[in-house]
């Protein structure tokens, strides 16, 4: 078999675009890859066999706007990004995720990522955007999972200990499908993100929202007159761990739900802003043909 073409790396700051996967190919990295490959290759100055993700200082840009620094053209609903993290001036030790129009706020718990049961390589936070200002903004469907990579004392990757961690941009939360409950994290798994210092905290999979509603089910479940039923003792417990796989089985589809609306609605909210900007380009276009007229 022989090697693939690659493309020439970016010159600039901004990703330069990589020519569209074939049909049938998909850039979805596992949590595990992502952490040990090409977060690991970009601390180490490693040149990668495929240069897929760019540069980008993703949280100076509003949501609607990273798509098109991605390196990976796609019709899937998520992009990733290197970015550092700024921290803000008042306090050196909060990061600064504030845009002209919104702000970044993490939710739920984070996630660690390990290789094998015991080793620990990195984590991932997930966060989700909010437009107007805090404490009163108003929550939208945008979700980033900011993957850090944890550095073994005995492994260190740089002198400076440079905290530059893989960003991505992604509209659905994580789901099982796409092998992260890194996909929101929920939003669960799969499949960014950033920081300026080293930080071994990660991205948090799903929210007390998405469970409670499944706890509620249950409670229900337990409160039926199982005792009319005439059900053994001995059959408690079979009775118990049936019940238990009822119960994330329906969190699993509610999950599934969720998030194909989400899908639809982040693919609403984008294609609107394509709208906006070219309505706004069309009115430029009208008076400068004005004046010259």
């Amino acid at each position: 078999m022989t090697e693939p073409v690659l493309p020439a790396p970016e010159t600039g700051n901004d990703a330069s675009a990589v020519k569209p996967l074939a049909p049938g190919f998909r850039f979805h990295p596992t949590d595990e890859e992502i952490i040990s490959y090409y977060l690991k290759r970009k601390f180490q100055g490693t040149q990668m066999r495929f240069d897929a993700i760019g540069e980008v200082n993703v949280y100076n840009h509003e949501p609607s706007a990273l798509a098109e620094h991605s390196r990976v053209k796609t019709k899937d609903q998520e992009w990733f990004f290197f970015c550092a993290l700024e921290k803000k001036h008042n306090s050196p030790t909060v990061i600064n995720r504030a845009t002209k129009k919104g702000y970044w706020k993490k939710t739920g718990v984070d996630k660690e990522i390990k290789r094998g049961k015991n080793n620990l390589i990195g984590v991932v936070k997930t966060l989700v955007f909010y437009t107007g200002r805090a404490p009163k903004g108003n929550r939208t469907n945008w979700v980033i999972h900011e993957y850090h990579l944890v550095v073994n004392k005995r492994e260190e990757i740089d002198e400076d200990n440079n905290d530059e961690p893989l960003a991505r941009e992604c509209l659905q939360l994580p789901l099982i499908q796409y092998k992260r409950n890194r996909q929101i994290h929920s939003f669960g798994r799969h499949n960014n993100s950033s920081q300026a210092t080293h930080d071994n905290s990660s991205f948090p999979s799903k929210t007390g929202d998405t469970i409670s509603p499944v706890k509620d089910t249950m409670e229900d479940k337990k409160r039926e007159p199982l005792v009319a039923t005439m059900v053994p003792t001995s059959s408690s417990t079979e009775l118990i761990n049936h019940l238990e796989k009822e119960k994330q089985q329906m969190g699993v589809e509610r999950e599934t739900y969720q998030l194909d609306l989400m899908s639809a609605e982040v693919m609403v909210n984008f294609l609107q802003g394509k709208i906006d900007a070219l309505r706004a380009e069309n009115e430029e276009l009208k008076k400068t043909n004005t004046n010259n007229g």
